[in-house]
């Protein structure tokens, strides 16, 4: 914790995802932690961090699981706010296919869709016109007119983009 303690003496800014795993049954935990909790006593601007124990796991039997969570956790997609009168712009249905229609519709402070037959799914905002699932490869991006109307979204799911027309 030395080095930490002289980084931080000369480093005020640290604008990094951080991201450190431990198997419970490896070495001392509360070392662990407590390097951690050194790490966030000295309130580095920009930095985010999250740290995880992995239950049973000792080193070798917690890498897979550290190395996968870390992965998602530091190129997760930010999750913005987005103001509810635009969510309600792009409530309705849109044509993803002939005969068959998407629903998107406003839950409190979120948007939600869902095709026939299928749960709803929970469109998370990386800005005011384009959404993902978290854990699914599906990006969403309203498309609107010179005048603001809504009249579709493009859906893109691996390598390939849907364009759904909004009907109602």
């Amino acid at each position: 914790m030395e080095a930490e303690d002289d980084f931080a003496d000369e480093a005020k800014s640290l604008p990094v995802r951080l991201f450190m795993a431990q198997g419970e049954l490896e070495g001392d935990v509360q070392d662990f932690q407590k390097f951690a909790t050194s790490i966030e006593s000295h309130n580095y601007a920009g930095l985010q961090m999250q740290t995880r124990i992995i239950e049973g796991a000792g080193h070798s039997g917690g890498k897979a699981e550290g190395y996968a969570r870390g992965l998602q956790w530091v190129f997760a997609w930010p999750t913005v706010s987005v103001d509810s009168k635009i969510l309600d712009r792009y409530a309705g249905e849109y044509e993803v296919a002939p005969d068959t229609r998407a629903k998107i519709w406003r839950d409190d402070n979120m948007l939600m869709a869902a095709l026939p037959g299928g749960p709803p799914i929970n469109l998370l905002a990386k800005s005011e016109t384009e959404f993902y699932v978290r854990g699914f490869f599906l990006r969403v991006r309203f498309v609107a007119d010179e005048k603001g109307v809504v009249t579709g979204l493009l859906a893109e799911e691996y390598s390939r983009t849907t364009h759904a027309k909004k009907v109602r």
